[in-house]
């Protein structure tokens, strides 16, 4: 593997921007916070927090697990899934960017 510096790494971003070949990949972080249908876009522990909560209203009132991929896979597994489409659909869609993020996407990459 190589190591660039803070200065090759740099230089190496502007250029690769400068001929358009750079893919960006950004984190479900991107959106954190943005409204969105009916909310906000929630962090990781946001969301575990709100589908822990549709789990003890639907499906287990003793549920306990505090971790994420625990939790997700129980919420996708056993509450029902029109009550699954209506979390991604109130909290992930119609989400209204700032125009900061707006405009980093829409830089040429």
């Amino acid at each position: 593997m190589d190591y660039y510096s803070h200065k090759k790494s740099v230089e190496t971003v502007v250029d690769l921007l400068k001929k358009q070949v750079l893919v960006p990949i950004w984190g479900s972080g991107y959106t954190y916070g943005a409204k969105a249908k009916k909310g906000t876009v929630p962090d990781a522990k946001e969301a575990t927090c709100l589908m822990k909560a549709i789990i003890h209203e639907y499906v287990d009132k003793d549920y306990e697990s505090n971790n994420f991929f625990d939790v997700a896979s129980v919420f996708m597994t056993r509450v029902d899934a029109e009550i699954r489409d209506n979390f991604f659909r109130n909290y992930f869609t119609d989400v209204k960017l700032g125009k900061t993020e707006v405009d980093f996407l829409n830089l040429p990459w």
